[in-house]
């Protein structure tokens, strides 16, 4: 189908938690998961939403925990963002070890801009900024400080 992905979905997406049960998210996101867990699959179960053929939310359900984690696929051509400057992001190499470490606001003021959520757990976050040439970066952060963990990327 050429169905667009769309900021409402987005929104839509945003909304998933990562401690929401497979009907819970099924509601948020107006239809119901694929079951694509493998055989080997041993006390989680993965199911996918497809979107659109290249835009898709992938998420983990752990049965003990009731943990979810999950993922998103976008074309990076959807979350490219004018604004998104990595000029400065050279500085973050020496800063992520500090003892204040770096925050997603320091990443945002940096590049100019948000970034896109793309992966949530119970422990992290993580967010992708692509630029107008297509250089991208990715960032993940810790729930609990709010602390960078690991960034990269190629820009």
């Amino acid at each position: 189908g050429d169905t667009m992905f769309t900021a409402e979905m987005l929104e839509s997406i945003k909304k998933v938690e990562a401690t929401q049960s497979y009907e819970e998210i099924n509601s948020i996101m107006g239809f119901e998961g694929k079951d694509i867990t493998s055989e080997s699959a041993n006390g989680w179960k993965k199911y996918e939403w497809a979107i659109t053929e290249d835009t898709s939310l992938n998420a983990i359900i752990y049965e003990s925990s009731k943990n979810v984690s999950y993922e998103i696929e976008y074309p990076e051509e959807m979350i490219k963002n004018k604004k998104a400057d990595f000029s400065d992001v050279k500085e973050f190499k020496s800063k992520i070890n500090s003892a204040d470490g770096l925050k997603c606001e320091d990443f945002v003021k940096t590049i100019g801009c948000e970034g896109t959520l793309d992966k949530k757990s119970s422990s992290s976050i993580s967010y992708s900024w692509v630029n107008a040439d297509g250089g991208i970066l990715h960032a993940s952060f810790n729930i609990k400080t709010g602390k960078c963990t690991i960034f990269n990327g190629v820009y």
